[in-house]
């Protein structure tokens, strides 16, 4: 994302032809590019009301300062982070520093009506589940534990409860 960038125009001596009063033009380019984003889901059911962010620090705790008072995250106030919907969707702005492994703090499993406490996924991750929660947990042993539950790493890429309702449509 860029600033706003002015341009001065100012014509010279021409060739054939006369120059009028106005030899200086000044006109402003504005920036108006969205955001860059990254979006994802917490699912337990999906989870609504939960805060999701980027964990710089590794200390699972939401690292934010509220500068401007406006209730969401600014450049420069800290962690990346949003709420998700009722549909358990965030969105990142991703001019932030979104390098940090992805935690879901609170929310309600909309299936079951749960609170939910904590779940994690690795940085980029598009889901957050119980099972990318045992992934993150496990650290370096992460890809055996997936193993011993005849899972694959292929199961922390796919929305089980979209896939879920899919099937039971058909």
């Amino acid at each position: 994302i860029e600033s706003n960038e002015t341009v001065i125009l100012t014509m010279g001596t021409p060739t054939g032809a006369t120059l009028g009063t106005n030899t200086t033009y000044t006109h402003t380019i504005t920036n108006d590019d969205a955001a860059p984003t990254i979006s994802g889901r917490v699912i337990d059911g999906y989870v609504s009301g939960a805060t999701v962010f980027s964990d710089l620090d590794s200390d699972f705790a939401l690292d934010w300062l509220d500068g401007d008072g406006d209730g969401i995250w600014d450049l420069g106030e800290g962690e990346v982070w949003a709420t998700t919907d009722s549909l358990g969707a965030y969105t990142f702005n991703t001019a932030g520093n979104v390098s940090g492994k992805i935690v879901s703090l609170g929310g309600t499993d909309i299936t079951t009506g749960a609170a939910i406490t904590i779940l994690t996924a690795e940085t980029g991750s598009q889901y957050i589940t119980p099972i990318s929660t045992a992934y993150v947990s496990a650290g370096s042993s992460g890809a055996a534990l997936l193993a011993s539950m005849g899972l694959s790493a292929a199961d922390l890429l796919y929305d089980p409860v979209s896939s879920t309702s899919a099937n039971a449509t058909t």
